[in-house]
């Protein structure tokens, strides 16, 4: 807009409320709350009447959640995520005490993690009979009850609710008594048997994706003829060991429709890794099929032959798998874990467990690694790629880009000296999640120290942190110490083995950004109440939760209290944490 022969800017406070509303829709509801909100007034009074709230608490701080719950209205939320995770600990109890949950009257979706009976029951009370509710998330801390299920299946019957997901093992499912018509789309559970697989589609007729955490929990011994063409997408996510490929097809053999299919098997058969048998089912039952995602591995595998795999390979080089379906496919063998793989690309783990080898020591170290965006290439990977043009093998070794979250298993007996632990491919620069499962011995502690704080010294960026001590009866507790020394001061949420309170103290004086904690009490510990104590009279503010050996607490301003005695009738201060 130009005006006298001069652009003029507009500014983002100038624009219609109706406008600013649309960008808050991309805005998660701490970035409202706690930033857009405080840049003017006007802001400050559109998020006032904001209407479209998504709120997830599920690693927010205990102090923003207190903000949160006492700056925005109940009715103007739509989306809500509460924990009892490691992270947040008490989460839901607490929230439950902050506000009145039937003011929540305005709720389209709904998270609940680790959550108990007690606080399942209450929260999905106040959601019988709402009209508006279409997503529902539920993951129960410990084994979920006879109860839970009746209310899982009170709230589920719910004709609006058109996403379900809940971490449910097959006994409690035939609980769940299924409605005669739902309107669910999407279905997230754990597992299943055949019965129930075939229950859950009989009483969905709308239902087009359906995810399994494992797997059908038993073996199919019965021949269903009736189809059900309304899945459109079925995975397996991680199912252990599978049955054999004939209850896999018939599977299958109901589900005609499916454009997607994605099974992870971690432990697999021989005819799992056969691509002209792959061919041939898809090929009879799945004509629609566009996508198909998998991860197989052979275990167990003592003579390895890379002829072994060009004959396997061959199976996946057919017109079928490089031209009609252009799906990408890869077959390589890990020496130090003694396995072939056999996937898709890109690959559709989410996390992998390896062994790295060092060419100079006679050593492999375990790793865990998440988040990652490149495959394997392990040692003579060979990718069908999509085009008939063979790719040339690479020799990088453990190749992963942008991992975020890695597992690293140090055994202190065979540790040799200080060396890099990281596998070469990945920069410690990304990780921000790290575990350190560490076994220590007498006679090799202060070496393992020293390699454990070298890794600790790299990875500068990491946000939370697991130490998990495996110590022998004789093994010093004072060279452990020396961890304490170099943790990562910007640590928000860290797991560890204390043996007195000492040790806590010393932790909250090195780590001020903590905003969680998962304190391991040692062997020796008979009881956590001196813990707990010593809690409640240095922190201003924290709940916490105690599960046998662990004391989880959610930490608020948990800066120590001050120290106070009177002189007269002056109050004065000793000492001030602030």
């Amino acid at each position: 807009m130009a005006s006298s022969g001069k652009s003029k800017l507009l500014c983002l406070d100038s624009l219609p409320v109706e406008i600013l509303y649309r960008i808050l829709d991309h805005l998660d509801g701490h970035s409202i709350i706690l930033s857009f909100r405080y840049v003017c007034k006007k802001f400050a009074a559109v998020t006032n009447t904001y209407s479209r709230y998504e709120l997830d608490f599920t690693s927010v701080s205990k102090t923003d959640c207190h903000t949160i719950c006492r700056t925005i209205k109940p009715e103007n939320v739509t989306g809500l995520s509460l924990s009892n995770g490691d992270m947040t600990p008490g989460q839901i109890s607490l929230f439950l005490s902050l506000v009145n949950i039937d003011r929540y009257t305005k709720l389209r979706s709904l998270t609940l993690l680790d959550i108990d009976d007690e606080h399942l029951q209450r929260l999905l009370s106040h959601l019988t009979g709402s009209r508006l509710l279409t997503s529902l998330s539920i993951k129960f801390r410990g084994t979920e009850s006879a109860v839970a299920s009746a209310q899982v299946s009170a709230t589920i019957s719910q004709a609006t609710l058109q996403r379900l997901e809940f971490d449910m093992r097959s006994s409690a499912m035939s609980q769940i008594r299924w409605s005669t018509n739902f309107t669910l789309h999407y279905l997230k559970i754990t597992e299943c048997t055949f019965e129930q697989f075939c229950v859950i589609l009989d009483h969905s007729p709308n239902l087009r994706t359906l995810v399994l955490r494992t797997g059908i929990s038993d073996s199919i011994h019965e021949t269903i003829s009736k189809l059900y063409p309304q899945l459109t997408s079925l995975s397996f996510n991680d199912a252990g060991i599978f049955q054999p490929l004939g209850e896999l097809k018939s599977i299958l053999s109901i589900t005609p429709s499916l454009k997607y299919l994605k099974v992870i098997v971690l432990i697999s058969s021989e005819c799992l890794f056969d691509g002209s048998e792959w061919e041939s089912i898809i090929g009879a039952y799945l004509p629609r099929l566009n996508r198909f995602e998998f991860f197989f591995t052979l275990p167990n595998i003592t003579n390895y032959n890379s002829l072994d795999l060009q004959s396997r390979m061959a199976r996946y080089r057919t017109p079928f798998w490089i031209e009609t379906k252009r799906w990408n496919v890869v077959c390589t063998f890990d020496p130090t874990m003694h396995r072939i793989l056999v996937y898709s690309t890109p690959m559709c783990l989410i996390s992998y467990s390896f062994k790295s080898r060092y060419r100079k020591k006679s050593i492999s170290i375990p790793f865990t690694i998440t988040n990652f965006k490149m495959d394997l290439d392990i040692v003579s990977a060979m990718s069908v790629p999509v085009t008939t043009e063979q790719q040339p093998i690479s020799s990088n070794y453990d190749w992963f880009e942008n991992v975020t979250d890695l597992t690293v298993q140090i055994d202190g007996l065979n540790l040799p000296d200080p060396f890099d632990l990281f596998p070469k491919s990945v920069d410690p620069s990304f990780i921000v999640k790290l575990s350190l499962p560490i076994l220590c011995y007498a006679r090799s502690i202060r070496n393992t120290i020293t390699n454990v704080v070298a890794l600790l010294e790299r990875v500068y960026n990491v946000r939370s942190l697991s130490i998990f001590y495996r110590r022998s009866r004789n093994c010093p507790m004072v060279d452990i110490y020396r961890i304490y020394a170099v943790l990562p001061p910007h640590i928000i949420h860290l797991t560890i083995e204390i043996m007195s309170v000492d040790d806590m103290e010393m932790i909250f004086e090195r780590l001020v950004y903590l905003t969680s904690f998962t304190f391991v009490l040692s062997v020796h510990t008979k009881s956590s109440t001196a813990y707990i104590e010593w809690l409640r009279d240095n922190i201003t503010d924290f709940t916490h939760v105690i599960d046998g050996n662990r004391i989880y607490v959610w930490l608020g301003n948990y800066r120590k209290k001050r120290k106070e005695f009177i002189v007269g009738s002056k109050r004065m201060k000793l000492s001030q944490n602030s």
